[in-house]
């Protein structure tokens, strides 16, 4: 039996220094970093057609009364309904996602202060962006649906769309 090591002894594992350790672990932290930062640009650069609809129930006409604004809870959304037409818009403030607050004169970030208008825009900062308004489409069952990957313009009040054949709103 020949020996392995010239002592005659077993080799042993000799230790790794600490400088080299660190050095290990912070490439493998820096490549697990660099992973995550990959997953999360394609997520946010992927094309947005490639995004499904993403639908929230509202109700149905009877649900809003003409010249109202109704919080939906469940979603945070706020449903304006006027002789015109329907619009729904977000309850969460723009500036860090705080549910918004009616007042007389619109609404109220109870987080920061934000102030908008009856609309959604804004009145004062610290948000610089309206609440965002979002597309209505009405199913085949006459359900009113808010299209949350479909954003219209700030305050427009529209006639609402209905639901292509197939799509099941």
């Amino acid at each position: 039996m020949q020996p392995d090591h010239p002592s005659g002894n077993a080799p042993v594992d000799e230790p790794v220094p600490r400088r080299a350790f660190v050095a290990r672990l912070g490439h493998w932290l820096a490549g697990l970093a660099a992973a995550a930062a990959a997953v999360v640009a394609g997520v946010f650069l992927a094309p947005a057609a490639n995004r499904r609809s993403r639908r929230v129930l509202l109700g149905t006409d009877g649900d809003f009364k003409v010249r109202t604004v109704t919080w939906v809870r469940h979603s945070d959304l706020f449903v304006l309904r006027e002789e015109e037409g329907f619009g729904v818009f977000s309850a969460r403030c723009t500036h860090l996602g705080c549910i918004v607050r009616r007042t007389a004169e619109g609404f109220v970030c109870p987080c920061h202060g934000a102030r908008y208008d009856a609309y959604g825009r804004v009145i004062a900062g610290p948000a610089r962006r309206a609440l965002p308004w979002y597309r209505i489409v009405r199913g085949s069952d006459g359900r009113l649906w808010a299209d949350l990957s479909a954003e219209v313009e700030s305050g427009r009040l529209e006639a609402i769309v209905s639901a292509a054949p197939g799509e099941g709103a």
